[in-house]
């Protein structure tokens, strides 16, 4: 876990703790590797199959709660040392996947929202309006038709992409520029989308 104002007062919640979650006993907790002990849990009763639970920069840990014999998600952040609920989203059973997903609390605030099973992305603002939305195209490819669906999602800022592509070396076989010329290298592409 990294250091936050909670883990510098309770060391329960210090950094270097690791954080866990056992999805089938709707229990997340976490465990001092230096004495080999669980020393805090949180679920039973109200997590349901969750996901991805992770340490904020307030102390706080945000969750993908599935929802699975509910019948709809719900992403959570909780206060751990009081066991609050301080934020959620949820919409009934208009969003729901009950066996994947995932969720990221971004550097402006909002959450990033992953819906596996409806191949569903979107960013919520703290106040729950849908700011950006993406749906899977890929609806009844792959095996069983389970193209569409989006088991997991990070977003990273430009400042980490842009090295990455900037050393790619490969060529590019398939983009235009807005004229219809041929983008044939990284560097090109970064300059179409920062343009």
């Amino acid at each position: 876990m990294p250091e936050t104002p909670l883990g510098r007062k309770d060391d329960r919640f210090k950094a270097g703790n690791l954080l866990f979650s056992l999805r089938h006993l709707d229990t997340i907790g976490i465990v001092d590797p230096i004495n080999n002990e669980i020393v805090w849990c949180y679920g039973p009763g109200i997590l349901d199959g969750q996901h991805q639970p992770t340490m904020l920069e307030n102390g706080n840990i945000l969750v993908f709660d599935n929802g699975t014999y509910r019948g709809h998600s719900i992403v959570r952040e909780i206060e751990p040392a009081s066991g609050k609920i301080v934020w959620q989203y949820e919409k009934g059973e208009d969003f729901f996947s009950p066996f994947r997903s995932g969720n990221q609390r971004l550097p402006n605030g909002n959450t990033l929202i992953c819906e596996c099973d409806a191949g569903h992305l979107f960013e919520v603002t703290p106040e729950k309006d849908v700011v950006w939305d993406f749906w899977s195209p890929f609806v009844g490819q792959g095996p069983h038709h389970l193209g569409k669906r989006i088991h997991r999602a990070t977003r990273y800022s430009p400042e980490t992409v842009e090295p990455l592509l900037r050393s790619r070396e490969d060529k590019i076989v398939a983009e235009v520029d807005r004229d219809g010329r041929r983008i044939t290298t990284y560097p090109e592409l970064i300059q179409l989308y920062q343009s």
